[in-house]
């Protein structure tokens, strides 16, 4: 058995000495011979990724169209009032703003790049942006699919949603390619 590395803290008082580290991880063994330099510890989540971003897009660019036709619209107008006012065009950027942070909620923000499995039995993930994070599993820790999305032109694959609950901790939502996360968390 491989001996994996300790990460010992110089100072016990130190507030990052019992802090969790990503880098005393070893790699998650994938089943099978698999070639050394193509092993990657990640599990990507493609499929989820693109439906995501093809639906973030559509909240970005479908509002945004309609906002600069109303913006055009109003500009070329026969009314003189409508031409020098902004509190309309003003309004419906907000409400596109709006609009696109929603979207980025709906889609992006919940939609992780890749998992592993860690160490110490949990998850790590690559959210959407920023470095890698854990998602604590316990005892009782287990996944239910809320909705399932078939192969269409919005998602090359199928994607399920997905909630992941651990009890004592807040349950997560999250779109996964279908079957990605079987073997790390059960049902």
């Amino acid at each position: 058995m491989a001996e994996r590395p300790v990460r010992i803290p110089k100072n016990p008082r130190d507030p990052q000495a019992g802090a969790y580290s990503e880098e005393a991880e070893p790699p998650l063994s994938l089943p099978g011979p698999v070639p050394p330099a193509s092993v990657s510890p990640w599990i990507s989540n493609q499929g989820a990724v693109a439906r995501s971003v093809r639906l973030f897009l559509a909240f970005l660019v479908i509002p945004g169209l309609l906002w600069a036709f109303f913006f055009v619209l109003e500009r070329t107008s026969s009314d003189p009032a409508l031409r020098t006012d902004w509190i309309g065009p003003t309004v419906m950027g907000l409400i596109w703003l709006l609009i696109v942070v929603s979207g980025f909620f709906l889609t992006l923000h919940r939609t992780p790049r890749a998992f592993r499995a860690t160490a110490h039995g949990d998850l790590a993930y690559l959210p959407s942006f920023g470095p890698p994070r854990v998602q604590r599993l316990g005892a009782g820790a287990r996944r239910v699919i809320r909705e399932h999305y078939s192969p269409n032109p919005l998602n090359p694959t199928e994607v399920d949603l997905v909630e992941i609950v651990v009890p004592g901790l807040p349950r997560r939502l999250w779109l996964v390619e279908s079957q990605r996360l079987e073997e790390l968390l059960p049902r």
